[in-house]
């Protein structure tokens, strides 16, 4: 059979080929097997063809909300298990036909298919007769099997046990709901680029090329699609018009800003952020957005946002980032009506203002300064700027002492697990210790960096207590200079309305956040 089904088919390849789905089967559980070898979906993706990537992409994120469920099945169809080229297979076609209405494919057009790919590989054309009598099988006793899989939290959940375990003691009456909706895709959001035009003017733009939108509650700027698109089709995406982030997401920028109120410091002259582990620069972006559209504590006061990530590639994306929305770049502003930056040890005497590091201004707003670092968050002798592909670059020294500092710190990703679907496999029950202990060690060091008065806002994407409220509450028993202000607590997505209480809110169907605002009191 040539040429993928397009009744219930699924998104075409970049270069609008029509792929066999068996090529599309094979490749699909090729990455499987690189997942249970514990390699990231987004790794796996990157290095594909592109004419084989969206189709790819489509199916794996498929297969792996079912892969519990697969494997069950698998267990009960035979005794021993076969080689690895073929379980993947196996399993893949297994967890597509399990995907039930959501699957792309007919069950007997993904057994025949399945047992064509097999085929076409050397290393499972021998098996091919095989998995083809297993695969019939199954169809013949789906009904049967489906339900003894379900008898299973594994079958049922599609997560490891402990991650059910954990879910059941923390979160006593919404554990189901959680797992349950971990098994669908998420909804598309976006984040308008405030700094360019309006939400209500960008959902117009959007409703001109036929997507209907709707604001997120919750959110400034953020708008949700009612049918998910490519970013490319995306009106005014090249151009910066908007960004793709969660709703949940959204609250970081805000929430640090909207805090630095309470500063009192008006005599200082620049006003000094650090968004610490930054990558990929969403809230980078934001932050830069929302200053250029409105920062009325900061008026007429010089701002400086140092963004730093540990790793230079992933810093990197930061620049890349910056670059399209046009939060820097020469003619954004114009650097003779601006104060002086900060000399720099390595800046020429007479050196040009540089254009490059200049977010967009608002009336009344100075100019904010942007400088991009790689390094270790909590070891600051170890930051060096990121090397720019332009020259002339301003180069910022790096504060002794921040008056906001935004850790966006690493965690499970327990609260994206939707969009991620590896993470439910790839995560260990023994990574969340150590993740605690580097979540620790990071707030004890920032927390050094922060001025008097100043303002921290910690986040993690997780859903787990210990990374959220559980450390909050150990950081606040040993910090007596510490005062937690009002904080979103626990977000999680649920059925329920938003309830306005610390832990566990409740807000639409967004990804799962944890948001502490911390403030430093002076010494006594």
């Amino acid at each position: 059979m040539r040429g993928a089904p397009t009744s219930k088919g699924i998104e075409p390849s970049s270069t609008g080929t029509s792929l066999p789905l068996w090529q599309l089967l094979g490749a699909t559980a090729r990455a499987l097997g690189e997942v249970q070898s514990g390699h990231s979906s987004t790794q796996i993706l990157k290095g594909l063809d592109a004419r084989l990537k969206p189709g790819v992409q489509s199916l794996l994120f498929l297969a792996l909300r079912q892969w519990g469920r697969a494997s069950v099945i698998r267990s009960l169809l035979v005794s021993k298990k076969p080689p690895v080229a073929v379980d993947q297979l196996l399993c893949t076609a297994l967890a597509l036909v399990c995907a039930g209405e959501v699957s792309p494919y007919e069950p007997h057009t993904l057994v025949n298919q399945a047992v064509e790919a097999a085929k076409k590989q050397l290393n499972t054309k021998p098996q091919a007769a095989f998995l083809n009598a297993v695969l019939r099988r199954f169809l013949r006793e789906k009904d049967t099997l489906m339900q003894q899989a379900l008898a299973t939290e594994l079958g049922r959940y599609n997560h490891q046990d402990w991650w059910v375990a954990k879910l059941k003691q923390q979160y006593p009456k919404d554990w189901q709901d959680l797992l349950e909706r971990a098994q669908t895709p998420p909804p598309m959001m976006l984040r308008v680029n405030a700094s360019k035009m309006s939400r209500q003017a960008y959902a117009e733009s959007l409703a001109q090329q036929g997507m209907a939108s709707a604001p997120i509650p919750g959110t400034e700027m953020g708008l949700v699609l009612a049918q998910a698109s490519r970013v490319e089709g995306l009106a005014g995406f090249r151009d910066g018009w908007c960004s793709v982030q969660d709703g949940h997401a959204q609250w970081a920028a805000p929430l640090l800003l909207d805090a630095t109120d309470a500063i009192d410091d008006s005599e200082a002259q620049a006003f000094t952020i650090l968004d610490a582990c930054a990558a990929p620069g969403g809230k980078t972006a934001h932050l830069l957005e929302r200053l250029a559209a409105h920062a009325p504590a900061l008026a007429r006061r010089r701002v400086e946002l140092h963004a730093l990530e540990i790793d230079e590639e992933r810093a990197h994306s930061i620049e890349l980032n910056l670059n399209r929305l046009g939060l820097w770049g020469p003619g954004q502003s114009s650097a003779a009506s601006l104060a002086a930056p900060h000399t720099s040890p390595h800046a020429e005497p007479d050196s040009e203002l540089p254009t490059e590091s200049l977010a967009p201004r608002a009336a009344g707003h100075g100019p904010t300064w942007v400088q991009l670092w790689v390094g270790d968050a909590a070891v600051g002798s170890s930051w060096y700027p990121l090397r720019r592909q332009r020259t002339g670059q301003e180069i910022l020294p790096q504060p002794e002492l921040f008056d906001a500092i935004l850790l966006d710190a690493p965690c499970s990703a327990s609260g994206i697990v939707r969009r991620h679907p590896d993470i439910r496999w790839l995560r260990r029950e023994a990574d969340i210790p150590q993740l605690v202990a580097q979540q620790k060690r990071l707030l004890r060091a920032l927390w050094l960096r922060l001025k008097p008065g100043g303002i921290l806002v910690y986040c993690t994407c997780s859903v787990f207590h210990e990374e959220g409220q559980g450390q909050i509450d150990s950081f606040l028993q040993h910090n007596s200079q510490a005062t937690l202000r009002p904080s979103p607590g626990h977000l999680i997505a649920s059925t329920t309305p938003l309830e306005p209480s610390l832990l566990d809110n409740r807000s639409c169907d967004q990804d799962g956040f944890y948001y502490a605002v911390l403030q430093k009191n002076a010494p006594l």
